[in-house]
């Protein structure tokens, strides 16, 4: 993966993580936690992980072994790997995902950490007491580097890659897929975006007990569209959901609707139409919502609102922006869905009558 696709989904990922909150306006506004600071641990882990498996450099050099003066040199990624093994909790931060599955080449260097207990090594002082002990504990680092890149350059384990990002794909290529459709059909489309979640108290942060079910869920989320579908069936094109769950925000979706540009004006009102449907009637007063389209000012490209198919950049921007951010943050963890849940949905093209 190329660096800036993969700092681009990097962004996406830690904007999901943001968590929502109401303002002294009443109004619903975006604020990041600590549970973002995890989500940037685990983005420079992963890129650590692909960093590495990617060279063969050794991690640790020494000058005169054998001698009482030995030195130690270590390069940028041996520097990291100790930054990593001294100042994070590996712990704490599955902690801040409890429900989720680490992206495997991350979940393998955390495994193989484990096996070899360097963490604990590591904030021993037992290595620094002389130059033998030095040496073996890099030995030890420069053993693990060796086997790990062994491990996940192997074809097993690619294997095991490859399916845990084929769903990811194949929503972020049905996403595009719809995307381009619903402009060959439509000259003018109205995209509205609403990201939909539960109040406070129906997080995990506040009891599991309280927690909502996916079942609940489910339900809410048919509820929402059963009435869309009724108060736009004159204009509404075609819709696309993505569901996700955090350790603070608890269940969340993000809902992208397509309307027909000719027929419906004022997105910011329709978005918030969408939004009071989902906390008040979908949820009956559990829900709360975040309207996209009346925050336009926070878009450095915009890709809501109303827009025709030769607004090629805007296009552009909506199918890697909004799609990447609706599918992709998968490839840093995934949430350890019940089987017989959806975690993303799309609604079909209705005819451009």
């Amino acid at each position: 993966m190329k660096r800036d696709i993969y700092d681009q989904i990097a962004i996406a990922f830690l904007k999901s993580t943001a968590t929502y909150r109401i303002n002294s306006q009443n109004e619903v506004e975006l604020t990041f936690t600590s549970e973002a600071t995890a989500a940037k641990a685990v983005i420079k882990l992963l890129s650590f992980c692909i960093d590495m498996a990617r060279t063969k450099s050794v991690l640790f050099k020494s000058k005169a072994p054998n001698s009482k003066n030995t030195q130690i040199f270590n390069n940028k990624l041996g520097d990291t790997l100790l930054t990593f093994l001294l100042d994070l909790d590996f712990d704490e931060l599955r902690a801040y995902f409890p429900k989720h599955v680490f992206n495997p080449m991350l979940d393998q260097m955390i495994l193989m950490l484990n096996e070899r207990e360097l963490v604990e090594k590591a904030r021993s002082p037992g290595w620094r007491i002389s130059p033998a002990a030095e040496q073996e504990f890099v030995d030890s680092l420069n053993e693990f580097a060796d086997a790990y890149r062994e491990e996940v350059n192997g074809k097993d384990f690619k294997v095991v890659l490859k399916n845990y990002q084929r769903r990811s794909r194949k929503n972020e290529k049905q996403l595009r897929g719809l995307i381009d459709n619903v402009f060959t059909a439509y000259p003018k489309v109205m995209v509205i975006r609403v990201d939909v979640a539960y109040k406070e108290n129906h997080s995990s942060m506040h009891g599991y007990e309280k927690e909502l079910t996916l079942a609940q869920v489910r339900d809410h989320r048919k509820k929402l569209l059963k009435q869309i579908n009724k108060k736009f069936s004159d204009s509404l094109i075609t819709y696309a959901w993505k569901l996700e769950y955090g350790l603070k925000k608890g269940y969340h979706h993000h809902f992208l609707f397509f309307l027909d540009g000719a027929k419906r004006r004022q997105d910011v009102v329709i978005g918030k139409m969408i939004g009071d449907t989902w906390a008040n009637v979908a949820t009956e007063g559990l829900g709360m919502y975040y309207n996209c389209n009346g925050k336009k000012e926070n878009y450095k490209e915009l890709c809501v609102g109303i827009f025709g198919r030769g607004d090629i950049e805007m296009i552009r921007t909506l199918k890697d922006g909004v799609a990447t951010y609706m599918s992709k943050v998968d490839f840093f963890m995934k949430f350890d869905w019940d089987t017989r849940f959806r975690s993303f949905g799309k609604g079909a093209i209705q005819k451009n009558k």
